[in-house]
């Protein structure tokens, strides 16, 4: 047993570590946070949309409470969503040493 644990700690200790493909990493980060700004974007339009409608049919929200207590809790869950959101987590990386600093 402890033969069996000895060989692999030599074969762990023998192996060469591979250098990380930096470039790769750059370009699928860039990609998701890409497609993270497009996404923020969307439900930025969506939330305008939703108060320019809420002030359209401000008669029909306040015939009946349940739509307004509906349409309160829609534009304050995308509210919730949203404010997070505004800005993203990583600017554009354009190099490894942009990819160090950050």
């Amino acid at each position: 047993m402890e033969d069996n644990f000895n060989q692999w700690q030599a074969i762990w200790q023998t192996q060469k570590s591979k250098p990380m493909p930096l470039n790769e990493l750059i370009l699928q980060l860039n990609a998701v946070e890409q497609k993270a700004k497009m996404q923020r974007l969307l439900l930025l339009v969506l939330f305008g949309v939703l108060i320019i409608a809420s002030a359209i049919y401000l008669s029909e929200l306040l015939a009946e409470k349940y739509y307004l207590i509906a349409y309160v809790f829609i534009i304050s869950a995308m509210g919730v969503k949203l404010l997070p959101n505004l800005k993203g987590k990583y600017n554009h990386i354009n190099g490894e040493a942009n990819f160090n600093n950050q």
